[in-house]
């Protein structure tokens, strides 16, 4: 077995949860291939996990254990005092062939979901594309690269006069349209001339 080169490690405690560590891995983006190593202070717990582009995770295990895939992963990111390690295996790839399991979780959803992880990848999955939703109607949180880039995308393929519909329809949420005042103005008009009409009768 090659001694793989290790990126980073440090300890896991109140000040650095698992969910943070997860969110300085994404943004370090230091390694193409990678094993993240976590292991809780007295070993109950002790793990290893593939992250893939500093974007997906392809597997898991427990080393004590016969847990393996989510189920692995999330006893993993429970852990609350312990130590971690993120080890370059960019080099030696055969060294995380037993974590190739194709799971494909992307590390934005387990960040987004954590410290609450749902049982399952699929109720993940389910989970972060009604958050996904949710964030573009509060528009309080600043969408990824990814989010914007689809946005973008999307936006491209629309047909120009929808952004003047979407003006049109946001200005008649937001009050009474113009045609509303038009015949407001011409009921009160129609009024007054029909009861001058009767007074001089």
């Amino acid at each position: 077995m090659n001694e793989l080169p290790t990126i980073e490690s440090g300890k896991i405690w109140e000040n650095r949860s698992t969910k943070e560590i997860l969110l300085a891995i994404q943004k370090g983006k230091k390694a193409e291939y990678a094993i993240a190593r976590m292991a809780s202070e007295f070993g109950e717990i002790d793990g290893e996990f593939l992250i893939v582009k500093s974007t997906y995770v392809h597997g898991a295990r427990l080393l004590e254990d016969k847990l393996t895939g989510f189920d692995a992963l999330a006893t993993m990111l429970t852990i609350e005092h312990g130590t971690y390690s993120l080890m370059d295996c960019s080099e030696f790839p055969q060294e995380a062939a037993h974590l190739e399991e194709g799971l494909k979780i992307r590390l934005n959803l387990l960040i987004n979901a954590l410290p609450n992880l749902p049982a399952t990848a699929e109720e993940l999955a389910l989970t972060g594309s009604a958050m996904t939703r949710m964030r573009s109607y509060e528009g309080n949180e600043l969408p990824s690269s990814e989010e914007a880039a689809a946005a973008k995308s999307a936006k491209k393929l629309k047909p120009e006069g929808s952004e003047l519909s979407a003006v049109g329809d946001a200005r008649e949420r937001s009050g009474i349209s113009p045609v509303m005042i038009a015949i407001i103005v011409m009921v009160v008009v129609l009024a007054g001339a029909g009861l001058m009409m009767f007074v001089k009768h």
